[in-house]
Protein backbone atom coordinates (compact mmCIF):
# COMPACT_ATOMS: atom_id res chain seq x y z
CA UNK A 1 0.00 0.00 0.00
CA UNK A 2 0.86 3.63 -1.09
CA UNK A 3 1.99 6.50 1.41
CA UNK A 4 -1.24 8.29 0.06
CA UNK A 5 -3.71 5.54 0.43
CA UNK A 6 -3.57 5.33 4.10
CA UNK A 7 -5.33 9.06 3.97
CA UNK A 8 -8.32 7.80 2.10
CA UNK A 9 -10.31 6.98 5.05
CA UNK A 10 -9.62 7.99 8.54
CA UNK A 11 -9.28 5.41 10.66
CA UNK A 12 -10.42 4.02 13.51
CA UNK A 13 -8.34 2.75 16.28
CA UNK A 14 -9.74 0.84 19.28
CA UNK A 15 -8.93 -0.65 22.42
CA UNK A 16 -10.51 -1.65 25.80
CA UNK A 17 -11.53 1.72 27.08
CA UNK A 18 -11.57 3.87 24.47
CA UNK A 19 -12.62 3.81 20.61
CA UNK A 20 -11.23 6.87 18.03
CA UNK A 21 -12.90 7.30 15.33
CA UNK A 22 -14.02 10.34 12.97
CA UNK A 23 -16.78 12.47 13.95
CA UNK A 24 -20.46 12.20 12.87
CA UNK A 25 -23.08 14.65 12.36
CA UNK A 26 -24.92 12.17 15.45
CA UNK A 27 -22.04 13.94 18.11
CA UNK A 28 -23.13 17.43 17.02
CA UNK A 29 -25.65 17.58 20.10
CA UNK A 30 -22.51 15.97 22.98
CA UNK A 31 -20.45 17.80 21.63
CA UNK A 32 -21.93 21.32 21.91
CA UNK A 33 -23.02 20.02 25.52
CA UNK A 34 -19.55 19.31 26.29
CA UNK A 35 -18.15 21.99 25.16
CA UNK A 36 -20.38 24.64 26.56
CA UNK A 37 -19.79 23.21 30.38
CA UNK A 38 -17.66 26.05 32.25
CA UNK A 39 -15.01 23.48 33.32
CA UNK A 40 -14.35 22.83 29.71
CA UNK A 41 -14.28 26.68 28.54
CA UNK A 42 -11.89 27.93 30.91
CA UNK A 43 -9.32 25.36 29.39
CA UNK A 44 -9.94 26.45 25.93
CA UNK A 45 -8.30 29.82 25.22
CA UNK A 46 -9.11 31.70 22.38
CA UNK A 47 -10.18 27.96 20.61
CA UNK A 48 -13.75 28.95 18.35
CA UNK A 49 -16.48 26.41 20.12
CA UNK A 50 -19.44 26.57 17.39
CA UNK A 51 -22.22 28.11 19.05
CA UNK A 52 -25.23 26.12 17.45
CA UNK A 53 -26.05 23.18 15.50
CA UNK A 54 -25.61 24.40 12.23
CA UNK A 55 -22.05 25.92 13.14
CA UNK A 56 -21.28 22.36 14.76
CA UNK A 57 -21.93 20.76 11.53
CA UNK A 58 -19.92 22.88 9.43
CA UNK A 59 -17.07 22.24 12.41
CA UNK A 60 -17.40 18.66 11.50
CA UNK A 61 -17.49 18.56 7.90
CA UNK A 62 -14.48 20.73 8.06
CA UNK A 63 -12.60 18.63 10.38
CA UNK A 64 -12.88 15.45 8.59
CA UNK A 65 -12.27 17.05 5.33
CA UNK A 66 -8.82 18.41 7.28
CA UNK A 67 -8.17 14.38 7.83
CA UNK A 68 -8.84 13.02 4.52
CA UNK A 69 -6.67 13.70 1.52
CA UNK A 70 -7.64 13.62 -1.66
Amino acid sequence: MGFNEYFKEVPILETNRLTLRPFTHDDIIEYLSFFSEDDVQKYLGNILVPKDIEDARRWVDNMNGRCLMD
